[in-house]
């Protein structure tokens, strides 16, 4: 045991590479390391500074969130002298959430479900289904559903093919 060794325990934490501050609440992040390395992705912190009252100095001073940086070892997002910041897995875990936004969209057109189809099938109320498909964080419960009918859907796609190339080869 003459060298150091990473032990790691769980998923590694992620870990920016760069930030730049855009338009207002929204941020152009790299990240080092992880499936997102390398490619710059625009996240909207907006959703995630809302819930928070130590965020609103940011929401009402556009030139306190220019101040954006790269917090220690690119663990975090800080602003102004440091005393506000985010951590890498907020901002990590606020991208998903946009992303699993996008694919409810794509979600439902694959489906081709109306907001309504989708609000009876998923046990949701219209409204809520609009609010997902507008850009809003989607909860893993509803992830989970839209998964289990994608899947049923591509097994219901498989089986009506075999039977198709069934009744050919047969005939």
């Amino acid at each position: 045991m003459g060298r150091a060794e990473d032990i790691v325990v769980g998923r590694r934490l992620p870990v920016l590479e760069s930030v730049r501050p855009l338009d207002p609440l929204r941020v152009e992040v790299t990240w080092e390391c992880g499936e997102r390395a390398g490619a710059p992705e625009i996240v909207d912190l907006a959703p995630f500074m809302a819930r928070f009252a130590l965020y609103r100095p940011l929401e009402d001073n556009s030139a306190l969130f220019a101040t954006a940086r790269l917090g220690p070892y690119g663990s975090s997002i800080e602003w102004g002298d440091g005393s506000i910041d985010i951590s890498s897995v907020a901002v990590e875990d606020v991208a998903s959430d946009a992303e699993a936004s996008l694919e409810f969209k794509t979600f439902l057109a694959e489906q081709g479900w109306t907001f309504d189809v989708a609000a009876r099938r998923l046990g949701l109320g219209r409204r809520t289904v609009a609010y997902y498909a507008a850009g809003r964080p989607l909860p893993k419960t509803v992830a989970l559903a839209c998964r289990y009918f994608q899947l049923a859907s591509a097994q219901r796609r498989q089986e009506k093919d075999g039977f198709r190339r069934r009744r050919r080869t047969a005939a």
